[in-house]
């Protein structure tokens, strides 16, 4: 997540952690499921609306059947390196996949981005899930499902099954 000014700015008064700790519950609070569709896309962000902080993404582009998983972990890993595995889950199973890590030189955040298709493990994670786990560097992030999320899910999973 890109550094706001409030957080530069407890860096630069000495007064980091209580700052820093409240930016970062502000931004977590601020968080909700976005949906967006038409004939030719689905897609599921969860961020914070009217701004740049987005945890997590999926978007299916249905003409080419392609999924497309978008991930921000915060903090960056360990090893950020240019590809990692990443673990989807929830109550329903695991899928597995490799994305491509990118670090942002503008503000050293570090996202991943997996291109894959459908796959019944991956429909089996969405369908059936409550909350959606991802795991990256033995690190786990929760994001439960919301009626906007429920919603959509159906029309992402077949959107995107071959």
């Amino acid at each position: 997540m890109p550094r706001s000014w409030i957080y530069r700015a407890a860096l630069i008064c000495g007064f980091c952690a209580p700052l820093i700790a409240a930016n970062a519950a502000n931004a977590a609070d601020g968080r909700r499921w976005i949906a967006d569709k038409d004939s030719q896309t689905a897609q599921l962000i969860y961020g914070t609306p009217e701004s740049d902080d987005m945890l997590l993404s999926l978007t299916c582009e249905k003409k080419t059947k392609t999924l497309w998983v978008f991930f921000a972990p915060s903090p960056a890993p360990d090893k950020a390196a240019a590809k990692m595995p990443i673990t989807l889950s929830s109550e329903a199973g695991k899928a597995e996949l490799t994305a491509t890590g990118t670090r942002s030189e503008m503000d050293d955040s570090y996202s991943l981005e997996a291109r894959t298709t459908m796959t019944p493990d991956i429909a089996k994670v969405l369908t059936g899930a409550k909350t959606v786990s991802v795991r990256v560097d033995k690190r786990k992030t929760d994001v439960p499902l919301d009626d906007v999320a429920l919603g959509v899910i159906g029309d992402l999973v077949q959107g995107c099954q071959k």
